[in-house]
């Protein structure tokens, strides 16, 4: 693979003397990689096993590389016969490549079906197919951005009498990627399910977004080329006139010249990865700064706020600093996030594409992060301490950082909804339009499974910010690197259900105020039933959920469900108690008022962050009531009561026919 990018590169250079030169390149090549294949054939014979094989199959192997060498004869014949020195340069840069891996798998493709003898017939030819695809995957790759990047910049800027004005590619290129961002945040306040449906709207975002995200993909590179081309030009002719005092045209310099540019501009990027923080280029810190003031500055009495930005660092304490400092817990924070798996080899999550992340003040860490386990009978899991993990943000500008994760940034992260990579909403278009207008509140944090050295483990943003920032571009994220990418837990679960199964509560109590106006319990059903699938636990209600949606009211509804937790070791029942905003007959009457006016309400679209005063009201007034009416049915002031009286109370009201 190395040798077919490296030699178009290195051809070009002999161009500019003319077709002449490039005669006898035209049969050294081919004759060059049959003799390199040919003699790895035997170097391979030589030091494997079953030499046997090798020689009863050398003569298919013998067939195969004629074959493939004769196809890079065609391909370099072909961009022989091109008249422009510099058409051919750009044929072998955007093509050359492509038609030396698809010579390379044809070799492969006759001498699996020509062979005689095999040893692992299925298997080997497995290996040699999936091999080929990964060839054939970076060779592709590479062809669609060099014809962006070489083909049509100068179709559009160098040609003269071109059908394309010149600012048509600005226009366009600046016109579809804001238009196909915000379809992408419009597609983020949707489920995939609700893409997939009837409607005008759901159409668009289901065909327009690919395609303008593919429009503004080509216009981005096209651009880039143009402008990175005339810079570069611009450098190589002064670097070989001034400074070599050399033509800039002579062959056997203007590869040293463009190499050495390359290894300037690799150590300007080597030394922008390892200073850049990655999650500073996004919204996460704008967000975190809103949520900490609106939430967390709230409820503490004494502030004393920045006057001009009305941050007060105060505000945001570490995970740690929850813990009690006498006596017991009486609340223990659990902060609910998404770990994303977007590349993930586990075939059976391609369509969760996450896991669960958990943020405690004791621990982070998740239970299907692996470390090498040391016995048979080890859960497995990795969790690091939460006052050791990613605290090194400086966000709060006091003088302690050594402390850990902030609250604040543990909830930023577990409410980050928008996001390049979501769980199993992620899309690559959606992801590759996301990263470039950093619409992104999720953060790339340390991998606890991979990342050993304590201070690195410390960092409140990856090492370096070259493979992440790839990932996201690219939606491919996976926990078997450095940096794993965490977001909202709405992503894997919206309940924060599945950890709270995990941990083998007795009580739970579940408040699901995620939209959902005609009650289809997506949310519990998906909780529900990975934690069925992965931890064995069965959640089943009897009698039936009489939860209702304004749009199909029963005569029998209440406002909450009580269910049985069944757990695999042991034998007494847990027991679920799941509360969803409901607008039955009795709530208030400045509610009631409220709900006229609005037909959705209780369960208005979740993108709208601009509460109006009535609505905010209407919604707090709701979650009142509906708790003082279950509260109320407790004899005693024992959470245990209080579920064993919901139970009772779902058993006592009268099930319509």
């Amino acid at each position: 693979m190395v040798w077919a990018f490296l030699l178009p590169a290195t051809l070009s250079g002999w161009l500019e003397n003319g077709a002449a030169s490039f005669a006898y390149l035209e049969y050294a090549v081919p004759t060059l990689y049959a003799a390199a294949i040919i003699a790895g054939y035997w170097l391979a014979a030589i030091g494997g096993e079953a030499k046997h094989l090798y020689r009863a199959n050398f003569g298919s192997w013998l067939i195969a590389t004629l074959f493939s060498a004769a196809l890079i004869w065609l391909g370099l014949r072909a961009a022989k016969s091109l008249q422009d020195v510099p058409d051919m340069a750009e044929a072998l840069a955007v093509a050359g490549p492509l038609w030396l891996i698809l010579a390379n798998v044809l070799q492969v493709t006759v001498h699996v079906a020509l062979r005689k003898e095999v040893m692992l017939g299925d298997l080997d030819r497995e290996w040699l197919a999936r091999l080929s695809a990964v060839k054939l995957r970076a060779a592709v790759a590479w062809t669609v951005f060099a014809f962006c990047c070489l083909s049509l910049q100068r179709l559009a800027f160098m040609v003269p009498g071109s059908a394309l004005p010149y600012w048509a590619v600005p226009v366009v290129t600046f016109t579809s990627g804001p238009i196909a961002a915000w379809l992408g945040q419009q597609a983020m306040s949707r489920l995939q399910s609700d893409l997939a449906g009837p409607g005008a709207i759901n159409r668009i975002l289901r065909w327009g977004l690919p395609l303008l995200g593919v429009v503004f993909a080509a216009g981005l590179l096209t651009l880039l080329g143009y402008l990175l081309g005339q810079a570069l030009g611009f450098v190589q002719i002064r670097l070989a006139v001034y400074v070599l005092h050399i033509s800039p045209t002579d062959p056997v310099v203007t590869l040293p010249v463009q190499l050495a540019v390359a290894v300037l501009l690799a150590a300007v990027l080597f030394e922008l990865v390892r200073r850049i923080n990655v999650n500073r280029f996004s919204m996460h810190g704008v967000y975190r700064n809103r949520l900490t003031r609106a939430f967390l500055g709230a409820v503490r009495r004494n502030r004393t706020p920045d006057p001009f930005t009305g941050f007060d660092p105060e505000d945001n304490p570490r995970m740690v600093e929850l813990r009690p400092r006498e006596g017991p817990w009486r609340l223990f924070h659990v902060v609910n996030v998404a770990l994303n798996l977007t590349a993930t080899t586990r075939t059976a999550w391609a369509e969760r594409k996450a896991a669960a992340f958990t943020i405690t003040p004791l621990a982070s860490g998740a239970a299907d992060l692996w470390l090498p386990r040391t016995s048979p009978h080890d859960p497995g899991g990795c969790y690091v301490e939460s006052g050791a993990y990613a605290g090194t943000e400086n966000e709060t500008g006091r003088r302690d950082e050594a402390k850990g994760i902030s609250l604040a940034s543990a909830i930023t992260i577990s409410g980050a909804a928008v996001s390049p990579n979501w769980g199993y909403h992620s899309s690559p278009i959606t992801a590759f339009l996301m990263t470039l207008f950093n619409v992104r509140l999720g953060a790339w944090l340390p991998n606890p499974s991979v990342v050993t050295d304590p201070r690195e483990l410390a960092l409140a943003w990856p090492h370096q910010a070259l493979l992440p920032m790839l990932d996201d571009l690219l939606g491919r994220t996976t926990d078997m690197t450095k940096a794993i990418y965490l977001s909202d837990g709405g992503h894997f679960d919206n309940l924060g259900l599945y950890e709270m199964l995990r941990r083998r509560c007795r009580l739970i109590l579940v408040v699901d105020a995620g939209e959902d106006y005609d009650c289809a319990f997506e949310d519990l059903g998906a909780a529900i039933r990975k934690s069925a699938i992965d931890q064995g636990i069965l959640v089943t209600f009897t009698p039936r959920i009489r939860i209702c949606s304004r749009g199909k009211p029963m005569p029998d509804a209440i406002e909450f469900a009580v269910g049985n937790i069944v757990y695999p070791e042991s034998a007494e029942l847990g027991t679920l108690l799941y509360i969803k905003p409901c607008f039955l007959d009795d709530v208030p009457a400045d509610v009631r008022a409220y709900g006229a006016a609005h037909d959705r309400f209780p369960h208005e679209p979740t993108s709208d962050q601009w509460f109006s005063e009535s609505q905010f009201e209407s919604y707090r007034a709701l979650g009142d009531h509906q708790m003082s009416k279950l509260c109320g049915l407790a004899n005693e002031d024992t959470l245990a009561d209080l579920f064993q009286q919901a139970r009772a109370e779902v058993a006592r009201r009268p099930v319509a026919v």
